[in-house]
């Protein structure tokens, strides 16, 4: 004799058994409307910058784009504006540097100083890369470039 929870069971075991046999429509693939999305701001930013004349691709060419060609153009803007940000920041530290330098009477000039670090591309590069990564150790870059300045002509350290 069943109970009345067997009873149940048995029905929807039955239920599942019956949708299992009757055929369905198979799901067609889309992508996720949030990649969608994501990429749709992407190709309105990049026609945007393109009207404004930023990047060099015409607004045609990239509504036509498909998805890939709309990421890596916009990975090559996105790479681009952080090479503008942190030349412009290590430009800025450099100046600051040398003007900190110049206030504590460190240094003759603290122009002159800035114009020769300035100068200096490697130095220049490693503070890029630094406002581009802060986790590497600092301590190896700053100490080349501490005993540089301790041996230039700029600098009148004892």
């Amino acid at each position: 004799m069943a109970t009345e929870s067997d009873e149940e069971i048995f029905e929807a075991v039955r239920e599942v058994e019956e949708a299992a046999k009757t055929p369905q429509k198979k799901a067609r693939k889309t992508k996720p409307t949030a990649d969608k999305s994501q990429t749709e701001s992407k190709r309105d930013k990049l026609i945007e910058l393109s009207k404004d004349g930023i990047i060099e691709k015409s607004a045609s060419f990239i509504r036509k784009s498909n998805k890939d060609v709309v990421d890596r153009l916009y990975h090559e803007y996105e790479s681009q504006r952080m090479s503008f940000a942190s030349d412009f920041l290590s430009t800025l530290i450099i100046s600051k540097f040398a003007s900190i330098l110049g206030s504590f009477g460190a240094v003759e000039s603290s122009e002159k100083l800035s114009e020769e670090l300035l100068s200096d591309n490697l130095l220049k590069d490693n503070v890029a890369y630094l406002t581009r990564t802060p986790d590497i150790p600092k301590h190896s870059v700053y100490r080349s470039h501490i005993r540089w300045l301790h041996n230039s002509q700029a600098c009148s350290c004892p």
